[in-house]
């Protein structure tokens, strides 16, 4: 009898270590594939976040370096009837009651209803803010408000409204001839006829010959 148990008990005792070493080698097999795969995801994680901050660096360097990033800052002219024109860096989407802004907003015998303020801004724009009875020029990018009807009437110089830039566009009228026209108009009122801009010193009928299709009272 004692033999028995001798026999059976060595046996028993192998084939329960078998099972227990084919247990540990599966479990240590799946262990081992979860941590190559853990390894690799963190590998991908690791190179994608070293990118994303290698360009957060880039992109902060450019900045500093008062380079513009590219879609967030737009270059426009600002000019005509505004007290500062030149060139001005908005940021994308202004509008152009921005870039009035901008300019410092307008200026004396400025036509302030004819330009769209609402009008969105595209980079490369000039946007001219005219006087009153002052054309818009040739370039200008095309925010003028009102409909095509009034374009024949709006193009004419209105020598009652119009300023020294303004009337300086006409064939003739320089710097001296404008401000006379002005400094008429101050002392005898409003021209009621546009004849009566030969009653100006230095303007006569060869000169009022060449600018009365281009002026309005």
């Amino acid at each position: 009898m004692k033999k028995e148990i001798k026999i059976v008990l060595p046996a028993a005792i192998a084939l329960l270590s078998a099972f227990v070493l084919a247990a540990c080698g599966n479990s240590g097999e799946t262990t081992l594939s979860q941590l190559e795969a853990a390894n690799a995801d963190d590998a991908f994680f690791e190179t994608d976040s070293e990118t994303e901050a290698n360009l957060l660096s880039t992109n902060a360097q450019d900045e500093a370096a008062g380079i513009p990033q590219p879609d967030t800052v737009i270059v426009v002219y600002i000019c005509g009837s505004v007290q500062n024109p030149g060139v001005y860096e908005l940021p994308a989407g202004s509008r152009v009651c921005d870039g009035l802004d901008a300019a410092g907003g307008f200026s004396e015998g400025a036509d302030e209803k004819r330009i769209n303020l609402a009008g969105i801004l595209s980079d490369g724009d000039m946007v001219f803010f005219p006087e009153e009875g002052e054309s818009i020029p040739e370039g200008a990018s095309d925010y003028v408000t009102g409909s095509a009807g009034n374009e024949s009437v709006t193009s004419l110089i209105n020598i009652n409204t119009a300023g020294e830039q303004a009337l300086c566009t006409l064939p003739g009228i320089g710097s001296s001839k404008a401000q006379a026209i002005i400094k008429y108009r101050e002392e005898h009122g409003s021209f009621k006829d546009i004849k009566e801009i030969m009653n100006v010193n230095g303007i006569g009928e060869s000169l009022y010959s060449q600018i009365k299709d281009l002026i309005c009272v």
